[in-house]
């Protein structure tokens, strides 16, 4: 970068009125804070719930808890015909806002392979990556209707039999973390022989 460059930029810079600047670190920085508080929320509510629950309060909390504080500053520059201001203070909270949105809508379908890899590894992002496919597992109900060996075909053979339900149930364990999944297995019901029901397991 030329000496005329940072030169440019530091005109620039000196052009930007200092309560302008201030205006705006202080406001990405409040919003950074308090996204950080229900985001929180919703991983304490979510502790011992499927991943999608996580990302439902996310959704829901975030902007409505930066929505209080945010309709007051709206409200404030409209007031004052402080349009910079306010394209500014929209922006930042659609920045906050946007990817939970993003997150809410992305789905992972299962896939059998990538499940079994999961399986074997367990680290931080195939468990992750796992919890959303079983919740993709769990909806569609890929497995209900077929016979126990087309399930372990596709499930694999890593799952131990609960003793403690009346039926055969299966459990595939792939997860033994509590954040961000506090499920740790997927249960799969055999009866005389043929899958009926799939769930999340390990959430207490």
């Amino acid at each position: 970068m030329s000496s005329k460059t940072i030169l440019d930029f530091y005109y620039i810079f000196k052009t930007i009125p200092t309560d302008v600047m201030y205006y705006k670190i202080a406001l990405v920085v409040l919003t950074l804070i308090s996204t950080a508080i229900p985001v929180f929320f919703s991983l304490f509510c979510s502790m011992e719930s499927p991943p999608y629950v996580f990302e439902t309060y996310a959704i829901i909390s975030v902007p409505i808890w930066n929505g209080f504080w945010y309709f007051l500053i709206i409200v404030y520059d409209i007031q004052r015909k402080n349009y910079n201001h306010l394209r500014f203070a929209i922006a930042v909270y659609l920045a906050f806002f946007l990817p939970f949105v993003a997150l809410g809508l992305y789905s992972t379908s299962f896939d059998s392979h990538e499940w079994k890899i999961g399986i074997e590894t367990k680290n931080s992002m195939s468990i992750h990556t796992n919890g959303r496919m079983v919740s993709d597992l769990v909806k569609s109900k890929l497995l209900i209707g077929l016979p126990l060996d087309n399930v372990i075909e596709i499930m694999g053979t890593a799952y131990s039999v609960n003793p403690y339900f009346k039926d055969s149930t299966l459990e595939f364990t792939y997860s033994h973390q509590v954040m961000y999944d506090g499920c740790t297995n997927v249960r799969v019901v055999i009866i005389n022989g043929i899958c009926v029901d799939t769930r999340f397991g390990g959430c207490d």
